[in-house]
């Protein structure tokens, strides 16, 4: 059983390991990242069901897991082709033509979701009653998002050297 548990450890250990390296070589998974974060803040202003939420969360899941594998096929053909292909191309291409549907049914889920009299309606009343804080708090999301996004976080893991034992 003790064994089990450890190689279910190790499982879970190679699992964050590839997130991070994810999160780190790849800009779209950080703008991705960016943009649940926006839309997390900006849900403060509406009354989402459970039901909503579940629909949110699971989109989120959908979009970043379709970019991580994106990025695992586009390395995966890297590595047994790294020379121009045209049947590597058109597999890289056709994994980010999955993460592009991924990506525009979750916003066209967010615009049904976010476009309602009353969360607006909640929004425009914060704006004319804390205005500064309005502006501040979408001043401070820009930069931090932008500082996610654009932070020169290091180059592909053959190069960092993150898949050494």
């Amino acid at each position: 059983m003790n064994r089990q548990l450890g190689g279910l450890a190790h499982s879970f250990r190679c699992a964050v390991k590839g997130i991070a390296c994810c999160v780190r070589s790849e800009r779209n998974l950080r703008i991705h990242l960016s943009i649940a974060a926006g839309v997390l803040l900006l849900s403060v202003f509406y009354d989402f069901s459970a039901v909503q939420w579940a629909l949110l969360i699971l989109l989120f899941a959908l979009v970043l897991s379709a970019e991580m594998m994106n990025t695992a096929i586009e390395r995966a053909v890297d590595l047994f082709s790294p020379g121009y292909h045209e049947l590597a191309g058109r597999a890289k291409d056709t994994a980010a033509g999955a993460v592009l549907v991924t990506a525009a049914a979750a916003v066209i889920v967010g615009l049904l979701f976010f476009l309602n009299r009353e969360g607006l309606t909640n929004i425009l009343l914060f704006l004319r009653a804390r205005p500064l804080i309005f502006c501040l708090g979408i001043a401070a999301y820009t930069i931090l998002a932008a500082g996610f996004i654009f932070r020169p976080w290091g180059g592909a893991p053959e190069r960092e050297g993150l898949w050494k034992k």
